[in-house]
């Protein structure tokens, strides 16, 4: 008898050759005789089959050929089927699952194995604790409950109220910190090819970005000093 399992991830990850080779070796040691495939699919929609792990950490990555979402799986996920992908959600709109697995085991023991296997892997591949913090804040549906609110104000004219200035003003804020939060801190990142340099190019943006708040603060608080001798 089989039985059907899933495993959700819901942390940022960082995926590159030797995660993603730790990953495999842990599908093949549970799944021997299953035939692995790689797809990819890029930021300009396009499907991109890889026929082995090797070939795939060759690929360029770069542009809008870039990987948004990179699934491994058995021939008609007779085994399992593992997906990257930072674009879905899990049933919860405020959870979103990073890489989730559905995989057909024939003993609950070697379930139970699997996922403290992959619990593991999965952690090594996890950013550090304020970055992965950053990733993860559901700007997006918070921004959608305060559209509705405004929306319900300019329906029934009551845009006269104070009380419309302050979602309107939320909103804006709520935007830059959802944009910033993708452009700066992905959930999903890609260390293959040209995803190297952009990881490392994104890192040094918030070091010089954390640089610059400090100095602020600094200079803020020293000409403070000063006015108050």
């Amino acid at each position: 008898m089989k039985i059907k399992g899933k495993y959700h991830v819901k942390h940022a990850l960082i995926v590159n050759q030797e995660s993603l080779q730790k990953i495999i070796l842990i599908l093949n040691n549970f799944f021997p005789n299953a035939k692995m495939s790689f797809t990819a699919t890029l930021k300009n929609d396009a499907d991109v089959r890889f026929d082995s792990a090797e070939e795939l950490y060759l690929y360029d990555n770069v542009g809008d050929y870039r990987i948004l979402v990179l699934s491994l799986e058995t021939e008609k996920y007779s085994s399992y089927r593992l997906i990257f992908n930072s674009r879905h959600g899990d049933n919860s709109y405020f959870i979103k699952w990073v890489a989730v697995i559905s995989y057909h085991l024939d003993d609950k023991m070697k379930i139970i194995s699997l996922e403290a296997q992959l619990k593991d892997a999965f952690q090594e591949m996890k950013p550090a604790f304020l970055y992965n913090l950053i990733s993860i804040i559901p700007f997006t549906p918070f921004r959608t409950i305060i559209v509705i609110y405004w929306a319900l104000y300019f329906i029934f004219n009551w845009y006269e109220n104070i009380v419309f200035i302050i979602p309107t003003i939320v909103i804006v804020i709520w935007t830059f910190f959802d944009i910033f939060q993708k452009s700066l801190f992905p959930s999903l990142q890609f260390a293959i090819g040209k995803g190297v340099g952009r990881i490392k190019n994104r890192e040094n943006v918030r070091k010089a970005l954390v640089g610059l708040v400090v100095g602020i603060i600094t200079v803020g608080g020293t000409i403070l000093s000063l006015l108050k001798t």
